[in-house]
């Protein structure tokens, strides 16, 4: 899913209503289940598998906001507008930060 990342938050500025609520709905889905799953536990030093392969290891809301920002800069670099991504950014429980 993290490699999907970029493109889900790439549709929250889409033109259509629909695309735009579906992503919103799957990085909703993400930050709930991740709020829901964390351990604060980190992984053994040793423990490969632990490292590379357990998903709450993953920082999802940073990356999130990371790749909302990038997403803005994108946008306004193309003299696009980011009102559609700012809101979704919002409802998310972020501020997009340029």
């Amino acid at each position: 899913m993290q490699c999907r990342l970029q493109a889900t938050i790439r549709c929250l500025s889409h033109p259509s209503a629909h695309v735009r609520a579906l992503s919103t709905s799957v990085l909703r889905d993400i930050l709930q289940t991740c709020s829901i799953r964390y351990s604060p536990k980190r992984p053994q030093k040793n423990d490969i598998h632990n490292q590379y392969f357990n998903l709450d290891v993953i920082d999802w809301r940073a990356d999130i906001e990371k790749c909302l920002t990038w997403e803005a800069h994108s946008q306004l670099s193309n003299g696009m507008s980011i009102e559609y991504l700012n809101t979704a950014a919002r409802d998310l429980g972020f501020a997009i930060s340029i």
